[in-house]
């Protein structure tokens, strides 16, 4: 067998860097040599040779003909860190008990003057139910709200810190034009995922009423 050309590891031409409209660096490049420099190819963690911002995350080596391999590394980086929002909001909804209903003294009334067959306790005065059979309003005990959940993800390079998960949501939502009724948002969750170097994060945040979390709580 006579080989001709360079038998050290060579990248081959159309090397490439693609970027997603959320702001993801993804990119490929083939690099081709004889079986004996299998060591070189270029290790996991290393960066993409003509774009720094990406980092391999991902090789494979095949051993073609002629005592040559091929092996081709998948690389992922970020446009900026962080990256702009991209939402989701998946709707959704919720019960209250229907003594939360802005309009519950309209139907049911007061314990002085109760409405609808509606039940408060004679000491206490709370509401118990509806318990007149006749009534529209019988066993009603909720209703049913909106429940304005949004979700918030971007990618990063930076571990995510999940210390003000449960707590008022503080950051800027763009691009969200909320109902009227929701005063702030709660962060419920942060799931996320490794891919590579690059962390896609969510931040899972759920509208409130129109009084607000209670920030006492959160």
């Amino acid at each position: 067998m006579i080989k001709h050309g360079s038998p050290l590891l060579t990248i081959q031409p159309d090397a490439e860097v693609s970027e997603d409209e959320n702001g993801l660096l993804t990119g490929a490049v083939t690099f081709e040599g004889d079986r004996a420099y299998v060591a070189a190819v270029p290790a996991i963690g290393t960066l993409h040779p003509y774009d720094t911002r990406l980092t391999c995350y991902k090789r494979g080596i095949s051993y073609i003909k002629t005592g040559k391999l091929k092996a081709t590394l998948s690389y992922i980086g970020v446009s900026a860190d962080p990256t702009p929002f991209f939402i989701e909001h998946p709707g959704g909804s919720g019960q209250d008990p229907i003594q939360t209903h802005p309009n519950f003294l309209d139907f049911a009334g007061t314990a002085d003057d109760p409405k609808n067959g509606a039940y408060f306790d004679p000491d206490s005065g709370e509401f118990v139910g509806f318990t007149d059979p006749s009534s529209r309003f019988f066993g009603t005990t909720a209703y049913i709200v909106p429940s304005v959940m949004v979700n918030l993800s971007f990618y990063t390079h930076y571990v995510p810190d999940l210390a003000n998960v449960g707590e008022i949501y503080t950051w800027n939502i763009p691009n969200l034009i909320a109902p009227p009724n929701v005063k702030n948002f709660l962060l419920l969750g942060m799931p996320y995922r490794q891919i590579g170097n690059v962390f896609q994060v969510t931040h899972q945040v759920l509208g409130s009423g129109p009084s607000g979390w209670n920030n006492t709580i959160y």
